[in-house]
């Protein structure tokens, strides 16, 4: 879930527009109202103007939570094959998985993995990425043909919903959130990508992909080292996917708390800092942002509890990362 090919959007940030582009219209007409899509309804958010400091910090593995007492909160990234959703996962048989199926498959991962029980309070991440991930539902979008679009649309909407009721039964105490919806386009907030990208997203909104969540993790990890050209866009980056966050979740009556993702190293195809830990000084800098931005957590994630090129503990990054918190 950390790799990327392509580099964050460097675009200038500015208020997101629900604009649907032309090859899109017909297909979400056919799915619901563009007078929905278009709502200017006030969002009752979950977030609070400029904070004074950080927003809180909880830290999570692939598949496993920190040990020690030194991640101030502790979460879980479940991958997809636990429920139902395994890499290369086609979206005929994403539909197809039966609620039975779906319990049945979560049911084995906790055996598997015992600190997960129905007392569990701890954030837990779906990390849905197969047939496509929430934040690139838009290529499921077929312009040409939307009635197949609708239909197979919210069959995949409601296969989304289906294995997060399946997780709510199992963690009931758990804070239940789905991985990438929000996450900035490679190519800025202002094109065709990205608008397709939001309105996409509006309209699983409009199908109620987030009526049993409690949390959306736009994915907003480090893509760049201190030497890349895009390292000082990762501001914009920040400030566009809040703004989309927030902007596809309008009118919803219970918003869930966004909860982005921010990452220990660098995850970029493209940059020589790839695999190297992420730059302190700017995640330090994202934090300030996001607390300006209103928002009152993030969560760290890992593969593992070592770096994927140094080999350096995270608990060590993490470490030098809280000497720069503001009044600690």
């Amino acid at each position: 879930m950390g790799r990327i090919s392509r580099h964050e959007a460097g675009a200038e940030a500015r208020p997101i527009r629900m604009i649907i582009p032309s090859h899109l219209a017909a297909t979400l007409l056919a799915i619901v109202s563009i007078d929905a899509i278009g709502s200017s309804a006030t969002q009752e958010s979950n977030d609070t103007p400029a904070q004074a400091s950080w927003p809180t910090i909880a830290i999570g593995y692939q598949d496993a939570a920190p040990s020690g007492d030194w991640a101030p909160i502790h979460a879980w990234f479940v991958s997809g094959y636990a429920v139902g959703a395994k890499k290369g996962t086609s979206v005929d048989e994403f539909i197809a998985a039966s609620t039975e199926s779906l319990q049945e498959a979560f049911a084995t991962y906790i055996a598997r993995h015992p600190s997960l029980t129905p007392e569990t309070t701890s954030i837990v991440v779906l990390d849905i990425e197969s047939p496509e991930p929430l934040s690139r539902i838009a290529r499921l979008l077929q312009p040409e043909s939307p009635e197949l679009s609708k239909r197979r649309f919210n069959a995949v909407i409601e296969s989304f919903k289906r294995r997060v009721a399946v997780a709510k039964q199992a963690l009931p105490k758990a804070t239940i959130c789905l991985y990438g919806f929000g996450s900035p386009s490679a190519r800025g907030n202002a094109s065709p990508e990205w608008k397709s990208e939001v309105a996409a997203q509006r309209v699983a909104v409009e199908l109620g992909l987030l009526e049993l969540i409690d949390g959306v993790c736009p994915v907003l990890y480090s893509r760049f080292g201190p030497a890349d050209s895009g390292f000082k866009t990762s501001t914009l980056a920040t400030e566009n996917s809040i703004a989309a966050c927030r902007e596809i979740m309008q009118g919803v009556e219970r918003a869930p708390k966004i909860l982005p993702l921010l990452s220990f190293a660098v995850f970029n195809g493209n940059s020589p800092a790839n695999g190297q830990s992420a730059s302190i000084e700017g995640t330090a800098r994202r934090l300030e942002v996001l607390s300006k931005l209103g928002i009152q957590q993030v969560v760290f994630w890992s593969a593992k509890a070592n770096l994927p090129d140094e080999g350096e503990p995270t608990q060590v990054w993490f470490t030098s990362l809280m000497q720069r918190r503001p009044g600690r």
